[in-house]
């Protein structure tokens, strides 16, 4: 099947404590160990040189650097492998040993199993565009239109209503009713003007909108 053939499924991967092993150490492989380390993925970076973020990295023990040429074995018990050389050999070297250990690959050429999404993050509120490496500047675009709609208060809102969803008195409250019940209260909160008083910093008062919806609805 040809890659414009090839159906992604966008999928949100907790990173936390698992092992992410990079090939290569330029500008571009950076902006992808950049995105695993905010993820929380413990980093091993396999290169002879490197740029000045990766090794600032290295220094501050936020990553691991091994100062070397790419040896099969390296990304052993890694759970995505990231091909991130000007060397398309070595990269294919990489998405083989990876296909033989059936671990993830990501190439900055746009080949591989993964690819990361462009995102923009208010928070706890990621959106995620993605064109499967089939269009890079595209994704660039969308993100960038998708980051001047949707602001912080997006993020503001996402928080509360987190910490709304794990307040036990609106379990209680909530845990009463039919799923459908309780959708109807969450569509109440968000139908309310409380984005704009989020944007116009009063989050109390938001939360205050919040909790009339969940306990006095209009089911």
């Amino acid at each position: 099947m040809s890659e414009r053939g090839i159906s992604w499924l966008p999928l949100s991967v907790r990173l936390d404590g698992l092992a992410v092993v990079g090939i290569g150490a330029g500008d571009v492989g950076w902006s992808k160990y950049a995105s695993v380390l905010h993820a929380g993925a413990v980093l091993t970076v396999v290169a002879e040189e490197a740029c000045a973020d990766v090794r600032e990295a290295a220094d501050d023990g936020r990553l691991v650097w091994w100062r070397r040429a790419y040896a099969t074995g390296d990304i052993e018990g890694a759970v995505l492998a990231i091909a991130a050389t000007a060397d398309d050999a070595v990269n294919d070297r990489v998405a083989a040993d990876a296909a033989a250990a059936a671990t993830l690959c990501l190439r900055i050429d746009g080949g591989g199993t993964a690819a990361l999404m462009s995102v923009v993050r208010r928070g706890p509120l990621a959106i995620t565009v993605s064109t499967g490496g089939a269009a890079p500047a595209l994704a660039r675009r969308i993100r960038s239109e998708l980051g001047e709609r949707y602001g912080p208060e997006h993020g503001e809102l996402a928080a509360l209503l987190g910490d709304l969803r794990a307040d036990p008195a609106v379990r209680d409250e909530l845990g009463r009713l039919p799923a459908s019940q309780r959708a109807a209260r969450w569509r109440a909160v968000l139908d309310t003007d409380i984005l704009r008083i989020l944007r116009t910093g009063h989050p109390d008062l938001a939360k205050e909108a919040a909790l009339a919806c969940l306990f006095s609805p209009a089911d």
